[in-house]
């Protein structure tokens, strides 16, 4: 079996199917550690898949435990809540590069700096190559990069992750498992990135001491039918919520069972449909001021709603 893209998708589903027996050969067009602007934050269910995958014995740090967050209505205004169950932080590099230590370490076939393309002799081939392999027409670009811990703004010493409103944007600022911080924004194409930095006081006192890491233009929030598609290429998740690891991570080991002849226990029903209508409603509601405040009144009036909205999105 051929997979195309050797991320979080590709790689859950060539290590199920390694298990089963099967010749897996994997191609990624990167070199590891990848650089990617997605990943990150880990939900507890996703810290649960990669530890039953055995991807964690390849990592040189544990996960950060993240068991509170703040998110910003305006420059002063933000409301906290729990994170309930502790979510997790993990640097994608060292996420994508672990899995790829537990592909390899099964035998399978891993071929970096490979750019898989489609052939006349290819056969099935499992298409996980990401949000960035097809058209760059979609509304979105995104950006990450890295700060120093000693760099921290005070607000991150009271919590572990934060999320600011920006024009058109947010940005989500979270402690990483090496002791950095990771600083990562979604906004919509075409935005100024130096004026999007300047968009709250607390990334505009950061600004300077940031170490970009990547970033990308032109994808879409969609959901593609159809073929052997996993993760990113099948639906991309809005970062709002932060379980995109998880969804990719499940893809890839539910089409392995498929493929493999295992009964997968799904039912007809996906609840994931609702979910991700859910998710992509916070997420609009995050671009704009009003959705923001309006939010911010009903989580005085009711606290535990953003910890409710945290659930309901993941489980």
């Amino acid at each position: 079996m051929t997979i195309a893209g050797g991320g979080p998708a590709g790689l859950a589903c060539g290590i199920r199917m390694l298990e089963q027996g099967w010749a897996v050969t994997v191609h990624e067009r990167g070199r590891y550690p990848l650089k990617k602007v997605c990943g990150g934050f880990l939900s507890p269910r996703a810290w649960q898949r990669l530890r039953d995958l055995g991807a964690d014995k390849h990592l040189s740090h544990p996960p950060r435990p993240l068991r509170r967050a703040r998110f910003y209505a305006g420059d002063k205004s933000y409301a906290e809540f729990d994170l309930a169950p502790q979510a997790w932080s993990l640097r994608r590099s060292a996420l994508d590069s672990a899995l790829a230590g537990r592909f390899r370490e099964l035998g399978g076939r891993l071929e970096e700096a490979s750019e898989w393309r489609p052939g006349p002799d290819n056969g099935r081939v499992v298409d996980a190559r990401g949000r960035d392999a097809g058209a760059k027409d979609g509304p979105w670009m995104a950006w990450k990069a890295y700060l120093a811990g000693a760099a921290a703004p005070p607000e991150l010493g009271t919590v572990d992750l934060i999320m600011l409103p920006l024009d058109g944007a947010y940005a989500g600022l979270d402690w990483m498992d090496d002791g950095s911080i990771c600083v990562s924004l979604i906004a919509r194409r075409g935005r100024s990135l130096p004026k999007l930095l300047n968009g709250h006081p607390i990334l505009a006192a950061v600004a300077p001491s940031l170490r970009a890491e990547c970033a990308i233009s032109g994808f879409s929030l969609a959901t593609r039918s159809g073929g052997l598609r996993l993760g990113d290429r099948r639906r991309v998740w809005p970062p709002l919520v932060g379980d995109g690891i998880h969804r990719a991570l499940a893809s890839g080991e539910a089409l392995a069972k498929d493929l493999t002849g295992q009964a997968s226990g799904r039912s007809s029903w996906d609840a994931s449909s609702l979910q991700f209508g859910l998710a992509l409603g916070l997420h609009y509601g995050m671009l704009s001021a009003w959705p923001r405040r309006a939010g911010l009144a009903c989580l005085s009036a009711w606290p535990s709603l953003a910890t409710n909205l945290y659930r309901w999105t993941r489980f």
